[in-house]
């Protein structure tokens, strides 16, 4: 059985527990962070326009590198834990099968995950590793909307919502890991948005599409987060299905009552009744009834 934190737990209670992990990292890590770039910024208050926007970049560059490189490194981490922990649970097994055993799976064009299986026990394991990030685009992206802000609204309304800002972006180093590895290793099906229990409807209902659909593997996965969002990846491996946390009944339970509402006259886009219901209709319905964040 998989260990996490000393103790001995089932494998999928090891999956769920893994995912606390890394929201629990992310949350540490933007909570350090924002302490820190609130601090430091400050002290361009004065600042005229030009010498703002060099010292947002300066100072933005090393907060950006450190702090991303923290979760991205959570993110190997995570990735070669649960990935060690499907093979002991799914593929290592197979070594016990017998000659005849093995040469009939390995001839059988129906059992993909035997075959497969039977592949990775003469091969190599996968080994996650960290995708090249692009820090200067990430640092350019927080001072243009920073300095926007700033010249717009002030520097009052800038200094916070530059913090908030940068959580997506060192959120991205985590999500971006877990993503470019799943799109290289073809031991993964699919990857699965996961949401925290406390999560804003707009992630609640793509958590739950993403729980009950079919997301792909790819390192081009498109997938919307925003400031302060906690949701992070599943890697879905071979033999594997979704992980549903107990709070997701409370999910399935808002999802559909939501998509009862789209399809009703009551609901406030007459343009979407009738039609097949979307991630973007239930998030709308979810915020006319109540009980939606």
């Amino acid at each position: 059985m998989p260990v996490i934190d000393g103790r001995e737990v089932s494998y999928n209670q090891f999956r769920i527990q893994m995912q606390i992990r890394q929201r629990n990292t992310l949350a540490a890590v933007d909570t350090i962070a924002m302490r820190q770039t609130l601090g430091i910024v400050e002290v361009g208050r004065d600042f005229g326009r030009q010498e703002l926007g060099g010292f947002l970049r300066q100072t933005m560059t090393p907060i950006v590198d450190q702090f991303g490189q923290v979760n991205a490194t959570a993110a190997l981490d995570y990735y070669n834990e649960t990935r060690a922990a499907w093979f002991a649970e799914r593929v290592a097994p197979e070594v016990q099968l017998s000659r005849g055993a093995r040469r009939n799976a390995r001839q059988s064009r129906t059992n993909r995950a035997n075959r497969f299986a039977l592949a990775k026990l003469d091969g190599a394991i996968y080994v996650a590793t960290k995708p090249e990030f692009d820090l200067t685009g990430k640092v350019d992206g927080l001072v243009n909307y920073s300095m926007k802000l700033a010249s717009d609204k002030g520097f009052d309304v800038m200094k916070p919502a530059l913090a908030n800002s940068l959580t997506r972006a060192l959120a991205s180093y985590q999500r971006d890991t877990s993503l470019y590895n799943s799109g290289l290793d073809s031991a993964v099906v699919k990857v699965q948005r996961v949401a925290r229990a406390d999560a804003c409807s707009f992630c609640r209902v793509l958590a739950f599409e993403s729980f009950r659909g079919s997301d792909v593997r790819t390192a081009d996965y498109a997938i919307d987060f925003h400031d302060n969002c906690h949701c992070t990846i599943e890697t879905i491996y071979l033999g594997d299905s979704p992980i549903r946390p107990d709070y997701y009944d409370k999910f399935e339970a808002e999802y559909n009552v939501a998509t009862e509402f789209v399809d009703s006259p009551d609901f406030q886009d007459p343009n979407t009744i009738g039609r097949a219901t979307g991630a973007k209709d239930v998030f709308s319905a979810m915020r006319q009834t109540a009980g939606s964040k």
